[in-house]
């Protein structure tokens, strides 16, 4: 198959315990982007060319395994497994499937959201309206643990980057308060991240151009896996 790097985010000495051998060991404890979690990486990623160091390049965190309960090598062998594809994903968190869509889940666990990143979108020109979005098995993902080629990198940062940029710089005050308050009951976290884990989900729905996109949890789910 192609060239592929996974890389593995960790932020602490004491997470380098949890690397799985299959990933690459991506050192985030100095970063500048603390506030973004795992969108400053990708970011990162796109702004210093790493996108273009295999042909499929992706990230996920030190938490992978005790999130999807699986090794790093299955992932692996999924993506090798499965060529001729943009995008390949795992959703660690399948029983989530009962909701609607990402946005639906996500005004449950961190209220307001859905109205809040709609506004955003509204008012940055995005032709979206998110209670439309409907994600089955075969796009639903709550983390972003993806590996993609170019093609979908750079499509897929082109989607994020007015929204970005308008939350990075140009919220207004009233904005920035709602940004700010902790968005969940569990996780000392702001608004930042929860929004833009869902736009990947968004986006495999609503892209332009046509998205070749294989989800590890609908072969799984298709193969009967106890998993769900």
């Amino acid at each position: 198959m192609s060239s592929l790097k996974i890389f593995q985010i960790y932020y602490a000495q004491e997470q380098l315990a949890s690397m799985d051998n299959a990933f690459i060991p991506y050192d985030n404890t100095k970063t500048n982007r603390g506030r973004e979690f795992e969108m400053g990486v990708l970011l990162d990623h796109f702004q210093n060319k790493g996108y273009l160091t295999a042909d499929y390049t992706g990230f996920v965190s030190w938490k992978f395994t005790e999130k999807t309960k699986l090794p790093g090598s299955m992932f692996v062998d999924f993506v090798r497994s499965n060529p001729g594809y943009d995008v390949y994903f795992i959703n660690p968190f399948p029983a989530e499937i009962r909701w609607k869509s990402v946005w639906v889940q996500g005004n449950n666990y961190h209220p307001g959201i859905l109205e809040f990143t709609q506004g955003l979108l509204n008012k940055l020109g995005y032709k979206l309206h998110l209670m439309d979005i409907a994600n089955g098995v075969d796009t639903l993902a709550y983390c972003n643990y993806w590996v993609a080629n170019a093609s979908f990198w750079e499509e897929y940062t082109k989607f994020l980057r007015p929204l970005y940029e308008y939350i990075s710089h140009d919220l207004t005050t009233e904005e920035q308060m709602f940004m700010d308050r902790r968005a969940d009951k569990l996780i000392d976290a702001h608004y930042f991240p929860f929004i833009f884990e869902r736009m990947f989900s968004t986006f495999l729905v609503v892209a332009d151009s046509p998205v070749r996109y294989l989800s590890m949890n609908k072969q799984l789910y298709d193969n009967g896996s106890p998993m769900f």
